[in-house]
């Protein structure tokens, strides 16, 4: 299950390099890994329904930390 979830956020990241969305500096497997463990933990958190954790929570916190091993401001994350 994780190896297709990581294969396909590496695609899609690398993707983003090659059409010059994400700058070449970006280290793509690195960057996949650290989308699933973030989406991963994040939304477990939100669907349990912890509290300070709803799914705008998750979206903002996985949003502020990605973007920076992607080279881009977390804004254009969020939408």
């Amino acid at each position: 299950m994780y190896e297709r979830y990581r294969a396909w956020m590496t695609g899609l990241i690398a993707a983003g390099v090659e059409c010059g969305e994400l700058g070449a500096d970006v280290v793509v497997e690195g960057a996949a890994e650290l989308a699933v463990a973030l989406l991963d933990g994040a939304g477990v958190r939100a669907m349990l329904g912890e509290p300070g954790m709803d799914v705008d929570d998750a979206r903002r916190l996985v949003a502020a930390q990605l973007a920076g091993a992607l080279g881009i401001d977390p804004g254009r994350l969020e939408g």
